[in-house]
């Protein structure tokens, strides 16, 4: 069994962590207990926050890999479906995609079955519930943005912030 191992994150604090290096480490060892092969013997390592499969470079270049040598290529692993996608729009096409060129996609740690009649309720259950704890992460950021705005004060990341304030007349935090 041939398999390509992906791991992904999507910010930068998770980028300094070692999520990466966990995500490659339990890969690796779940792919040696079951005896598959992991292509080139490389770990396929994304650190982008794009929505969308499209602004994602790292996973771009796996689907050019798996059409360029198709039949050579079982499965695509990752730890999550959350580090597959948490979009179940784009999610859905690329799987498609994936599943036309003979390619299982799968999380090591909540494995689809995709003989079984259920796969598309569990699939959309997965990645909707990382989508809804996107959207809920995004509503709650702008709240914080606004109520901080509203009380006049403005949060400061570089020099140019300050001018930017003080244009405004916003006190920096």
């Amino acid at each position: 069994m041939n398999v390509i191992i992906y791991c992904r994150v999507s910010s930068d604090e998770q980028t300094l962590g070692a999520s990466l290096d966990v995500q490659e480490e339990r890969l690796r060892k779940h792919c040696n207990q079951m005896g598959y092969n992991i292509i080139d013997n490389i770990p396929y390592r994304e650190d982008e926050s794009a929505k969308t499969f499209e602004k994602r470079p790292v996973i771009q270049e796996i689907m050019n890999y798996i059409r360029k040598n198709r039949g050579k290529v079982n499965k695509l692993l990752f730890l999550r479906w959350d580090r597959y996608s948490r979009d179940i729009i784009s999610a859905s096409e690329n799987l498609k995609e994936l599943l036309k060129l003979g390619i299982e996609p799968n999380a090591i740690e909540a494995p689809l079955d995709f003989n079984s009649d259920t796969w598309p309720l569990l699939l959309g259950v997965h990645i909707g519930s990382a989508q809804c704890d996107n959207i809920k992460r995004s509503k709650a950021t702008m709240d914080g943005i606004h109520g901080t705005l509203a009380k006049g004060n403005a949060l400061i990341k570089h020099q140019e912030d300050i001018r930017m304030c003080a244009l405004a007349n916003m006190k920096p935090m």
